[in-house]
């Protein structure tokens, strides 16, 4: 699991940034990038662990429990920090010799 999938997890973009506390430009950001500096993960895991729980929102609305936010934990948010963070520095030879 990437930090796109674990974004995506979210009905969206602005819900995710709602549930960590952070603004939504940063969050869209992350989500382009498949990057979330390790600062914020504490954040995500505890919004995750909530909407894995079930919740009740500010506006009353209760939030069934969401099995799929179980997986969403350090240990996830590492393993994507690792895949995000492989950059291929094998040069395109194919595309200099157009």
């Amino acid at each position: 699991m990437d930090f796109i999938e674990i974004i995506s997890l979210w009905p969206s973009i602005p819900e995710f940034a709602r549930d960590i506390g952070a603004p939504y430009e940063r969050c869209a950001q992350w989500h382009k990038r498949n990057s979330i500096k390790p600062t914020h993960w504490p954040f995500i895991v505890k919004a995750a662990l909530r909407r894995a729980n079930g919740f009740t929102d500010k506006f009353g609305v209760v939030h069934d429990p969401d099995p799929r936010f179980t997986d969403v934990t350090f240990e996830t948010l590492a393993i994507a920090g690792a895949i995000s963070g492989r950059k291929t520095t094998r040069p395109n030879f194919a595309a200099r010799a157009a």
